[in-house]
């Protein structure tokens, strides 16, 4: 859950890509995502990234929705966003060295 004053940003975009982050989450994670915030866009995305509620930005809302528990860990959760660096480090280093061996001459 997210629990945010988004007031700050004015009526701007920033309230909807906000709600695309808590969405992304929610796919990262494999896990309910519920974002409130008291000024923005109050949304809440299944464990698939789908909406299930959203209230209109800048306006009172009661949102009603059921959230279902979710159960195991997606890679992310397992070994967080520093893995995905790592593993994209050695893909570079690998395709730098196979690169590399190929541009030898030959005789």
């Amino acid at each position: 859950m997210n629990a945010s004053n988004f007031a700050w940003y004015g009526k701007t975009h920033g309230q909807w890509q906000h709600a695309q982050i808590g969405r992304a989450r929610a796919l990262e994670t494999a896990r309910p995502w519920i974002q409130a915030v008291n000024a923005g866009v109050s949304a809440v995305f299944d464990a698939q990234g789908r909406t299930v509620a959203i209230a209109a930005p800048w306006r009172d809302a009661v949102l009603d929705a059921v959230i279902v528990p979710q159960q195991g860990l997606t890679p992310f959760v397992r070994w967080g966003g520093e893995a995905s660096v790592v593993f994209l480090a050695l893909a570079l280093l690998g395709a730098v060295l196979s690169r590399r061996g190929r541009n030898r001459v030959r005789c």
